[in-house]
Protein backbone atom coordinates (compact mmCIF):
# COMPACT_ATOMS: atom_id res chain seq x y z
CA UNK A 1 0.00 0.00 0.00
CA UNK A 2 1.29 3.46 -0.82
CA UNK A 3 1.23 6.45 1.45
CA UNK A 4 -0.95 9.48 0.71
CA UNK A 5 0.59 12.07 -1.56
CA UNK A 6 0.92 14.78 1.15
CA UNK A 7 2.46 12.50 3.81
CA UNK A 8 6.24 12.58 4.21
CA UNK A 9 7.52 9.42 5.87
CA UNK A 10 11.25 10.01 5.63
CA UNK A 11 11.44 10.87 9.38
CA UNK A 12 9.84 7.59 10.42
CA UNK A 13 13.00 5.62 9.69
CA UNK A 14 14.70 4.71 13.01
CA UNK A 15 18.02 4.23 11.22
CA UNK A 16 18.19 7.92 10.29
CA UNK A 17 17.46 8.93 13.87
CA UNK A 18 20.18 6.60 15.13
CA UNK A 19 22.65 8.06 12.62
CA UNK A 20 21.87 11.59 13.73
CA UNK A 21 22.37 10.71 17.40
CA UNK A 22 25.71 9.08 16.57
CA UNK A 23 26.75 12.20 14.66
CA UNK A 24 25.92 14.39 17.65
CA UNK A 25 27.76 12.06 20.05
CA UNK A 26 30.91 12.39 17.94
CA UNK A 27 31.09 16.02 18.96
CA UNK A 28 30.16 15.54 22.62
CA UNK A 29 33.42 17.08 23.85
CA UNK A 30 32.67 20.24 21.89
CA UNK A 31 29.10 20.34 23.19
CA UNK A 32 30.21 19.80 26.81
CA UNK A 33 32.91 22.44 26.43
CA UNK A 34 30.34 24.94 25.11
CA UNK A 35 27.95 24.26 27.99
CA UNK A 36 30.74 24.54 30.59
CA UNK A 37 32.07 27.78 29.10
CA UNK A 38 28.56 29.23 29.06
CA UNK A 39 28.02 28.33 32.71
CA UNK A 40 31.40 29.76 33.73
CA UNK A 41 30.67 32.95 31.82
CA UNK A 42 27.33 33.29 33.60
CA UNK A 43 28.92 32.76 37.01
CA UNK A 44 31.63 35.32 36.26
CA UNK A 45 29.04 37.83 35.10
CA UNK A 46 27.10 37.41 38.32
CA UNK A 47 30.19 37.66 40.54
CA UNK A 48 32.15 40.39 38.78
CA UNK A 49 29.49 42.42 37.03
CA UNK A 50 27.60 43.53 40.11
CA UNK A 51 24.28 45.13 39.39
CA UNK A 52 23.74 48.84 39.01
CA UNK A 53 20.52 50.29 40.32
CA UNK A 54 18.69 53.40 39.20
CA UNK A 55 16.23 55.21 41.41
CA UNK A 56 13.86 57.96 40.32
CA UNK A 57 12.29 60.90 42.15
CA UNK A 58 9.87 63.27 40.48
CA UNK A 59 9.02 66.87 41.33
CA UNK A 60 6.10 68.86 39.98
CA UNK A 61 7.27 72.39 39.17
CA UNK A 62 4.57 75.03 39.39
CA UNK A 63 4.56 78.70 38.68
CA UNK A 64 5.21 81.02 41.63
CA UNK A 65 1.87 82.82 41.33
CA UNK A 66 -1.19 82.47 43.53
CA UNK A 67 -2.87 79.16 42.59
CA UNK A 68 -6.27 80.54 43.62
CA UNK A 69 -6.07 83.56 41.38
CA UNK A 70 -8.82 83.95 38.79
CA UNK A 71 -6.33 85.32 36.29
CA UNK A 72 -4.02 83.21 34.17
CA UNK A 73 -0.29 82.96 34.67
CA UNK A 74 1.56 85.98 33.29
CA UNK A 75 4.23 85.38 30.67
CA UNK A 76 7.04 86.46 33.00
CA UNK A 77 5.85 83.99 35.68
CA UNK A 78 5.66 80.89 33.48
CA UNK A 79 8.03 78.07 34.29
CA UNK A 80 10.91 77.37 31.94
CA UNK A 81 11.60 73.67 32.40
CA UNK A 82 14.98 73.94 30.70
CA UNK A 83 16.05 76.55 33.23
CA UNK A 84 14.70 74.51 36.12
CA UNK A 85 16.60 71.48 34.85
CA UNK A 86 19.85 73.48 34.76
CA UNK A 87 19.22 74.71 38.29
CA UNK A 88 18.61 71.12 39.44
CA UNK A 89 22.00 70.17 37.97
CA UNK A 90 23.77 73.18 39.49
CA UNK A 91 26.61 73.06 42.00
CA UNK A 92 24.40 74.80 44.58
CA UNK A 93 21.81 72.02 44.54
CA UNK A 94 24.55 69.36 44.47
CA UNK A 95 26.26 70.89 47.51
CA UNK A 96 22.96 71.02 49.38
CA UNK A 97 22.22 67.37 48.51
CA UNK A 98 25.74 66.29 49.50
CA UNK A 99 25.37 68.07 52.84
CA UNK A 100 22.05 66.33 53.46
CA UNK A 101 23.75 63.00 52.71
CA UNK A 102 26.59 63.93 55.13
CA UNK A 103 29.11 63.81 52.27
CA UNK A 104 29.84 67.49 51.58
CA UNK A 105 33.13 66.77 49.81
CA UNK A 106 31.46 64.53 47.20
CA UNK A 107 29.12 67.11 45.64
CA UNK A 108 30.80 67.00 42.22
CA UNK A 109 31.13 63.21 42.29
CA UNK A 110 27.41 62.83 42.99
CA UNK A 111 26.59 64.81 39.85
CA UNK A 112 28.34 62.28 37.60
CA UNK A 113 25.70 59.58 38.15
CA UNK A 114 22.74 61.97 38.26
CA UNK A 115 20.44 62.53 35.33
CA UNK A 116 17.71 65.17 35.39
CA UNK A 117 15.07 65.12 32.66
CA UNK A 118 11.69 66.62 32.06
CA UNK A 119 9.20 64.71 29.92
CA UNK A 120 7.90 66.79 27.05
CA UNK A 121 4.73 68.79 27.61
CA UNK A 122 4.91 68.37 31.40
CA UNK A 123 6.08 70.41 34.34
CA UNK A 124 7.76 67.46 36.03
CA UNK A 125 11.46 67.16 36.78
CA UNK A 126 12.67 63.57 37.01
CA UNK A 127 15.80 62.94 39.09
CA UNK A 128 17.45 59.60 38.21
CA UNK A 129 20.48 58.41 40.14
CA UNK A 130 22.49 55.25 39.45
CA UNK A 131 24.46 53.50 42.20
CA UNK A 132 25.75 50.09 43.24
CA UNK A 133 22.89 49.51 45.68
CA UNK A 134 19.19 50.20 45.34
CA UNK A 135 19.05 51.86 48.76
CA UNK A 136 21.97 54.16 47.92
CA UNK A 137 20.43 55.16 44.60
CA UNK A 138 17.12 55.97 46.29
CA UNK A 139 18.81 58.01 49.05
CA UNK A 140 20.72 60.18 46.57
CA UNK A 141 17.79 60.66 44.17
CA UNK A 142 15.55 61.74 47.04
CA UNK A 143 18.28 64.00 48.45
CA UNK A 144 18.64 65.78 45.11
CA UNK A 145 14.88 66.24 44.79
CA UNK A 146 14.68 67.66 48.32
CA UNK A 147 17.71 69.89 47.71
CA UNK A 148 16.14 71.24 44.52
CA UNK A 149 12.88 71.98 46.33
CA UNK A 150 14.73 73.73 49.17
CA UNK A 151 16.72 75.78 46.65
CA UNK A 152 13.53 76.72 44.80
CA UNK A 153 11.93 77.72 48.11
CA UNK A 154 14.93 79.92 48.93
CA UNK A 155 14.77 81.56 45.49
CA UNK A 156 11.04 82.21 45.88
CA UNK A 157 11.53 83.68 49.35
CA UNK A 158 14.29 85.97 48.13
CA UNK A 159 12.02 87.33 45.38
CA UNK A 160 9.37 88.32 47.92
CA UNK A 161 11.75 90.29 50.11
Amino acid sequence: MTSPAGFDDRYDDPDQLRDQVRLILRYRATIVLGVVLGLLGGVLLVLLGGGRYTSTSEVLVRSRTDPFSTFGVAVDNQVSMGTERQIALSATVAARAATALRQPSRADALLTDLRVTHPSDTQVLRFEYTADTAKGAARVANAFAAAYLADRQDRSSSMVL
